[in-house]
């Protein structure tokens, strides 16, 4: 099944899209960049 990239924060994504996003390892190569150009971290 293919899933596409979503660039949004996990706590904004509907509740299956959240266990398949915590299962994917893109979704942390994807995370990290964005809270730090968000918080800037």
């Amino acid at each position: 099944m293919h899933v596409p990239l979503r660039t949004e924060p996990l706590s904004l994504m509907p509740d299956w899209l959240r266990t398949v996003a915590r299962t994917n390892p893109l979704t942390y190569l994807v995370d990290a960049p964005r809270v730090q150009m968000i918080e800037g971290g």
